[in-house]
């Protein structure tokens, strides 16, 4: 009697597993179909518990960068380029911690381990491509700035050589107020234009890192790791057909 229990208990032991297993998979199967709050909760469900802390450290740290980021979206003043050397090396804090988080012993890496840590360098990217943007139209304001002053200037020089008297002197005055704004908006325009130079290699070599820990997912977790690239790919095709 003893005997047909014990197997009854395995029955239903291995029955569980492989119900566990099956909703493992399917959840993993359609995940490339979640929004992306949705797909977010699904990552840090999956992680293991001991990592999960820092894991949100990381999420927490990205999304203080796109705050940042939508505080000073609209403005064009110093203000706005110190905000952009900000989020920069905010961006580089954070790469420095997913990467010490990649060559860690310090946990079970698994691979939902592995797939946190892709998950935040790609979030990471999007992040520093959506700076690199504002700076892109940061530059392209200040340019139209810098021109409207310079406009400007040129047509009071016009007036200045009809004029006389206090006409002249009061143009002469006007064209110097109008020459600081110039020189003010073309210090800001130098400084924005060499900062969106470094945006751009920063977005390429975060684009490049994500990729490498995608690559290394999909070749060290045999099958698993390769249909979750596939989905990885389904995902971004659907991103992008929603733009």
């Amino acid at each position: 009697m003893w005997v047909f229990i014990g197997i009854a208990v395995v029955v239903i032991i291995i029955i569980f597993l492989i119900v566990i297993g099956s909703r493992s998979k399917e959840s993993e199967g359609g995940n490339y179909g979640l929004d992306d709050s949705q797909y977010r909760e699904y990552v840090y469900r999956s992680v293991p518990k001991d990592f999960k802390p820092y894991l949100q450290q990381i999420l927490n740290a990205i999304d203080e960068i796109k705050v940042l980021e939508r505080r000073n979206s609209s403005e064009l003043n110093q203000a706005s380029y110190n905000a952009m050397i900000e989020v920069y090396n905010r961006a580089d804090e954070v790469e420095k911690k997913i990467k010490e988080y990649w060559s860690s012993s310090q946990f079970n890496k698994d691979f939902s381990y592995y797939i946190g840590l892709h998950y935040a360098s790609h979030l990471l990217g999007n992040a520093v491509k959506q700076e690199q943007q504002i700076i892109k139209n940061s530059f392209v304001k200040c340019k139209n700035e810098q021109k409207k002053w310079a406009d400007q200037i040129e047509s009071l020089k016009y007036r200045q050589q009809r004029a006389s008297g206090k006409q002249k002197s009061d143009i002469s005055q006007e064209i110097g107020t109008c020459c600081k704004a110039h020189k003010r908006i073309s210090t800001l325009a130098s400084q924005i234009g060499a900062v969106n130079t470094q945006y751009n290699q920063r977005v390429s070599q975060q684009h490049m890192e994500t990729a490498k820990r995608r690559d290394y997912i999909a070749s060290n977790f045999g099958e698993r790791g390769r249909k979750w690239k596939e989905r990885m790919h389904q995902r971004a095709l659907i991103r992008k057909g929603q733009k």
